[in-house]
């Protein structure tokens, strides 16, 4: 142990004073929450036991947040906590506070000292149960008169703790779940925005519509990775410049952040809208509909174009993620073409969505019967079959289709194609 965070105070004065001369060098924090803070940072920063000293009471339940933090991202630490004297627990002595009860739940263990010949026992002991297995906090919660008492280091039996054990290999079922698990997070690249800083920034002679279709071949490898849906996604979503008019910002302000509890205002008014359109089959409809929602920033998810009852025309489904104003505006100006007979949002609306899929997988003797139970619960249909491979077939609303998605990903999924929403209203209503 080379450092040990702290705070002194009444009660841990004794263990205080027995540093002046141990070479270890003590970082004197402002606060009981920042030591324990201090001590986790140094943990994560160099694999050892961050080492935590404060006094009694208020000064132990102020390293509360810390060790849970350190509990819930699996830091060793050893926090030594100041305590009344032993004839005084129980008392509701000046600041005594049960804090070995209160950190029961966010320790690997929890020591409350009463006789300091388990001090040289306890203390490596302690270390031990922080570093093995899943690493975490240990706390020792000594009284002033054991951290008094004078005793010879030398003279302890070595520690044995017959419950507590640690296993020597992962179970195979438990890392094969662990690996499918982390495949799947693939899927979950980010698609808000698909515009690279350096397009707008860059004074050449280019159109915007050439910078955004065209340019260096290897800028755009750099701008993009493929997410599980194969779609497109931006690499640089931290920090990005949207030209004026387009997106939310009507500025060239970066936008930064992601959509979560305490992300930017963009992001967070950003959801998934299902729109559906009813529009006059002509060959320039599509491009027209699909630029109104380019310029302002909008992700298209899916477009599905299908035919109706009337040859004249087509239906039209958009899943779109975006601003609730921004989509206003588009609705509006799409209402406005000519070719657009009826455009409306049906977010939160009573409405039959489906999508349909074709999953080819990779499979073995062993794998297949697993596969065949999971499309079997997904109520799947397995629409071509090989010494090797198995296609399955799926219907369903997309949270059915990314879900299924999810659990056969770890099979090795050789193609996947999707057809995107296709949506009708219920009842006597129509979409249109």
């Amino acid at each position: 142990m080379e450092y040990i965070f702290g705070i002194p105070g009444g009660a841990a004065i004794p263990i205080f004073d027995a540093l002046v001369d141990s070479g270890v060098k003590l970082i004197l924090t402002r606060h009981e929450q920042g030591v324990a803070h201090m001590a986790d940072g140094y943990a994560r920063a160099t694999g050892k036991p961050g080492v935590v000293l404060v006094t009694s009471g208020p000064g132990a339940t102020n390293t509360i947040t810390g060790i849970l933090t350190a509990h819930m991202d699996s830091v060793p630490m050893i926090v030594i906590c100041g305590q009344q004297s032993t004839d005084n627990l129980g008392l509701d002595a000046f600041q005594e506070a049960d804090v070995s009860g209160i950190s029961y739940p966010l320790v690997k263990h929890s020591y409350l000292v009463k006789n300091a010949a388990e001090v040289p026992r306890i203390i490596p002991e302690a270390f031990f149960l922080a570093r093995s297995g899943r690493p975490g906090p240990v706390l020792i919660d000594m009284p002033k008169d054991v951290a008094n008492t004078l005793i010879d280091p030398t003279e302890h039996d070595d520690f044995h703790l017959p419950g507590y054990n640690v296993p020597a290999r992962g179970d195979p079922r438990d890392i094969e779940l662990a690996a499918a698990l982390l495949q799947q997070t693939r899927s979950y690249g980010c698609k808000a925005f698909r515009i690279r800083r350096s397009r707008y920034e860059g004074h050449d002679s280019r159109t915007r519509g050439e910078k955004d279709s065209g340019g260096n071949e290897e800028d755009e490898k750099g701008d993009r990775c493929m997410n599980g849906n194969g779609k497109s996604a931006s690499v640089e979503v931290q920090s990005m410049e949207l030209p004026p008019g387009v997106g939310t910002s009507t500025s060239s302000q970066p936008i930064s952040g992601a959509a979560l509890t305490n992300g930017n205002r963009a992001s967070n008014l950003a959801k998934k809208h299902v729109i559906s359109l009813y529009v006059t089959n002509k060959p320039d409809a599509l491009i027209r509909i699909a630029l109104l929602f380019a310029r302002r920033g909008y992700d298209i998810d899916s477009l599905v174009v299908s035919e109706g009852h009337d040859p004249a025309f087509s239906h039209m489904n958009i899943t779109a993620t975006g601003d609730e104003k921004s989509l206003q505006q588009i609705l509006q100006q799409l209402n406005k073409l000519v070719d657009v007979v009826h455009a409306k949002d049906h977010t939160g609306d009573d409405i039959v969505q489906r999508e349909l899929a074709l999953i080819k997988l990779h499979c073995t003797g062993d794998t297949r019967n697993e596969i065949l139970k999971i499309a079997h619960v997904f109520k799947c249909a397995a629409v071509n079959l090989t010494d090797t491979t198995i296609t399955l077939e799926i219907t369903g609303e997309t949270e059915k289709i990314d879900a299924i998605h999810r659990m056969l990903s770890h099979y090795g999924i050789l193609e996947m194609v999707r057809t995107g929403n296709v949506l009708v209203a219920r009842g006597k209503e129509t979409t249109y």
